[in-house]
């Protein structure tokens, strides 16, 4: 059975009974809330669309911000490393020289020739003199120099030429003399510098420590250790 909202009693009037004004109210409420979750979605959406630009500005801006501070990281590093020394650099070319001494020493098993060439040690030591006196080096200095060199080379030759096994194998020879060639073009444009620090009390010192540092980069043995060592020959010691 339905109930009229109104009572019928007289005198009443029109007058909404409890059940009919509970039912206006749930009524009231369901409107409410149906007119009220549009607006407070379209609040949240403005919101959300106010924060993107704030929280994009934020992430540039930071950013920006890390770049700027990994450029000063590299340019201070930049400016706290130093240029390569005169001996240093000496160093590394004469380590580098030295490691192609093992593929002489193959090629020399291979063909049985004599470790000794007094012909070709003649003609690069000729040719060290000319180059040393047209970058205005003192030449029979520079040539004591290299002279260094050219015997340390063939003390790793002796050594493995005299332990079978060690000299690796047979090489084509005319690649290795031009590296060596354009190592000997590289030592003769750093021998300036390395002759002026020559002429320093700590030279030893300095040329020592040149002289470990070159050989953990390129790992060298006790062999080639010694062997850079000689290369060095008389050079804190020439006029």
């Amino acid at each position: 059975m339905r109930w009229p909202c109104v009572s019928a009693k007289p005198g009443c009037g029109r007058t909404p009974n409890a059940r009919c004004a509970r039912r206006a109210a749930r009524s009231r409420a369901i409107s409410i809330t149906r007119r009220s979750a549009p607006r407070r979605e379209r609040g949240r959406r403005g919101r959300t669309t106010m924060r993107a630009p704030a929280m994009m500005f934020r992430r540039r801006s930071l950013a920006a911000a890390l770049a700027a501070a990994a450029l000063l990281i590299a340019l201070h590093a930049a400016a706290q490393s130093p240029t390569p020394s005169g001996l240093e650099r000496v160093a590394e070319l004469s380590a580098q020289r030295l490691l192609l001494a093992d593929a002489v020493a193959a090629s020399k098993r291979a063909s049985g020739k004599p470790v000794e060439d007094a012909q070709r040690e003649g003609e690069q030591l000729a040719r060290v003199r000319e180059q040393a006196t047209a970058r205005a080096l003192p030449a029979e200095p520079t040539a004591a120099f290299f002279r260094a060199q050219m015997e340390a080379n063939k003390l790793v030759q002796y050594r493995l030429l005299a332990e079978p096994g060690r000299a690796g194998a047979a090489v084509d020879l005319a690649p290795v003399r031009a590296k060596l060639d354009a190592i000997n073009a590289q030592l003769l444009d750093a021998l300036p510098a390395a002759l002026s620090q020559a002429r320093g009390h700590d030279c030893a010192r300095r040329a020592s420590d040149a002289r470990k540092r070159a050989a953990r980069r390129h790992r060298l043995d006790e062999l080639h250790r010694t062997a850079l060592a000689r290369a060095f020959g008389d050079l804190c010691r020439l006029p």
